[in-house]
């Protein structure tokens, strides 16, 4: 709570705000912001959500100081670097899945199969997560808190890992048939769930999923010292 007269004094100062200024759209004296800043007394949290909102910042500022600089143009830059991978990936992926569905009608599967049941995962997971982050970047959107949320974290880590482990082992198993490395196996699928579920990856349609999965994480995940946790 030391810092916190300091920090509304760094943040008055970059507002170009004076004292007064301050202490009018408060509703206060001179002298009470002034004892604020040399840390004689402390703003009640009701206060300091008012000097948050005149200041255009957050209690959080307030309380554990700005972030460096450095810090933010780091965020900014993966910021940017997760929103053009993203977009790479999502471009790539819009001019190769015609090309490997073409494969898939000649009897070569596994292309097309990687690109469902793998790369279209991947793609929306990365852009859920790219959303929430940037939105954490530029509207100062937060991860949830409490002491269940690390394990609702970890169950959906977990569930994602055995997908896509699952996933995996399936198109490598494809690609083993496919190069004549184990005999043709047919697995018939005999329940009818699982084949909607098969039929609705092979559509893309199902991967739309893992949008929501990788906001979820985004939301869940630990909290840190960047500035949109």
């Amino acid at each position: 709570m030391t810092n916190i007269g300091k920090n509304i004094r760094i943040l008055r100062t970059e507002k170009k705000m004076t004292q007064d200024e301050l202490a009018e759209k408060l509703f206060v004296s001179h002298q009470t912001v002034s004892n604020y800043e040399r840390g004689k007394t402390h703003p009640d949290i009701e206060t300091l959500m008012k000097i948050a909102n005149i200041l255009g910042t957050d209690v959080t500022a307030l309380i554990y100081g700005i972030p460096a600089k450095s810090d933010r143009r780091r965020e900014y830059a993966y910021c940017l670097i997760l929103i053009s991978t993203t977009a790479f990936l999502g471009i790539l992926l819009s001019l190769l899945t015609p090309y490997f569905y073409e494969l898939w009608l000649r009897f070569i599967s596994t292309p097309y199969l990687i690109t469902c049941f793998l790369a279209f995962p991947a793609f929306y997971l990365l852009a859920g997560w790219a959303a929430l982050y940037t939105a954490g970047c530029f509207l100062h959107a937060k991860s949830f808190k409490g002491t269940c949320v690390p394990g609702i974290h970890l169950a959906l880590l977990l569930l994602t890992v055995f997908y896509f482990v699952l996933a995996l082992s399936g198109c490598l198993l494809a690609l083993a048939n496919h190069l004549g490395i184990l005999p043709s196996i047919t697995m018939p699928v005999r329940n009818n769930i699982i084949k909607r579920l098969f039929l609705l990856m092979l559509s893309q349609k199902g991967a739309l999923v893992f949008l929501p999965l990788g906001a979820a994480l985004w939301l869940t995940r630990p909290c840190d010292k960047n500035l949109s946790c």
